[in-house]
């Protein structure tokens, strides 16, 4: 089979495209003959050693895929180790989830990482209720703009998005942000509690990290759950004194959906498949490339060229 692995680390990230051998089975592990790959910011940290794992070189990124079980079924899967940029990948039967064939693979690879993060840090560690203020830091990010659709859905009364330039702000109004804030302002607190009249936030959802965190936190309403998702502004947020929280009896949790157990993410996956069945959820295309281009691909992330979904096809 074919696979496009990195050699080296750094930016821009360089594929080489190589025959090698079919993956060895494992456990419960299945193979999935790939027909689409989902590009994410994970793939350009693990490319540059961001998260200092040290990986072992060559290595075939790649995190969610859609593709054919030998029997035919159609899913979507998650590859938390990568190797999703080949011809095929071998995949916890766990993580593999079963896709109708209307649902395209722009919609079901949008859902796999970022749909499921948006899910899990509203949901499961946000505890979003009907009347709830959310904040949405990052919101025209993946995860964001998923997450302003979703709080919406859960019946949120108020959903503010932060974003980092009036360019962006159209696009969150339309998927249903109530309050459009400039998320790197001066008094990023301030502005959340003048949207909130305020009120203050119930929820936070941030993919941004650093300073933008920290105002959030003076933002945040008495028994608000705070989610950490990403770091997209390179820094990480303050370190909090516990006592400091406890006068409002805030809950402040990090999250990284790699390590989320296997049988919520079926049942997020489940919901989110029949949302889109539904049209309920918009998803923006960003791109599809051909698998020689693979490359091309992920530099497009890295350099925010692209907006929405970006698509890599498998022959």
């Amino acid at each position: 089979m074919r696979a496009a692995q990195i050699v080296r680390y750094g930016e821009p990230v360089e594929f080489e495209i190589v025959e090698t051998k079919d993956p060895e089975l494992a456990g419960d592990e299945v193979l999935v003959d790939v027909e689409a790959v989902g590009v994410n910011f994970h793939d350009l940290n693990v490319a540059a050693n961001a998260y200092g794992q040290n990986v072992a070189l060559p290595h075939v990124l790649g995190s969610e895929v859609i593709g054919r079980l030998a029997d035919g079924t159609r899913v979507a899967a998650l590859t938390t180790e990568g190797g999703g940029f080949a011809e095929r990948v071998a995949v916890s039967r766990e993580v593999v989830f079963p896709l109708p064939e209307g649902v395209g693979d722009l919609e079901a690879l949008t859902m796999v990482i970022q749909g499921n993060t948006a899910w899990h840090a509203l949901h499961t560690l946000g505890r979003i209720g009907k009347g709830d203020s959310v904040l949405v830091l990052g919101a025209a990010g993946g995860v964001g703009m998923l997450a302003i659709q979703l709080a919406k859905l859960a019946g949120a009364a108020t959903v503010v998005a932060g974003v980092s330039s009036e360019s962006k702000n159209s696009k969150v109004s339309e998927l249903g942000a109530d309050h459009v804030i400039n998320s790197r302002g001066d008094d990023l607190a301030s502005a959340i509690m003048d949207a909130t009249r305020d009120h203050g936030v119930d929820v936070v959802v941030d993919n941004i990290g650093g300073s933008a965190f920290d105002q959030a936190v003076e933002a945040a309403r008495p028994l608000a759950r705070l989610v950490s998702v990403g770091k997209a502004s390179g820094d990480a947020p303050t370190p909090y004194d516990p006592r400091a929280l406890s006068r409002r009896n805030l809950v402040v949790s990090g999250m990284y959906l790699g390590t989320f157990p296997p049988g919520l993410l079926r049942e997020s996956m489940a919901e989110l498949v029949a949302l889109l069945a539904a049209g309920e959820l918009r998803v923006d295309d960003g791109g599809r490339y051909a698998f020689d281009k693979a490359d091309e691909a992920v530099n497009a992330l890295r350099t925010r060229s692209g907006g929405g979904k970006i698509v890599v096809t498998v022959p």
